[in-house]
């Protein structure tokens, strides 16, 4: 994943079946520095691996503020390839 052009891995985690929710993305630099991404647009993708056709896709904004962090991914998991930005603010928790 990367935010405004430096590199982080990220985390989110809905705790429930909804796929899409506002929960902040989890994010470590690799100098171990920590930050929360607290989404206010989501724009995401995710493909089939395997065939490449469309499994499911979101392109939505939560309020009037579009935040001033674009962060973009484009990443395979569990036989998924999934594309997308998020904008939003960005904390940082660690240093």
């Amino acid at each position: 994943m990367s935010c405004n052009g430096a590199a982080y891995q990220g985390v989110s985690n809905s705790g429930n079946s909804q796929v899409l929710t506002w929960n902040p993305v989890f994010l470590t630099a690799p100098d171990g520095s920590t930050a929360l991404l607290q989404t206010t647009s989501i724009d995401i993708s995710i493909f089939d691996d395997a065939d490449g056709s469309l499994l499911w896709s979101a392109d939505q904004t939560r309020g009037q503020h579009p935040g001033s962090v674009t962060c973009s991914v484009d990443a395979h998991a569990g036989g998924e390839h999934i594309v997308g930005t998020f904008t939003g603010e960005l904390i940082h928790t660690s240093h």
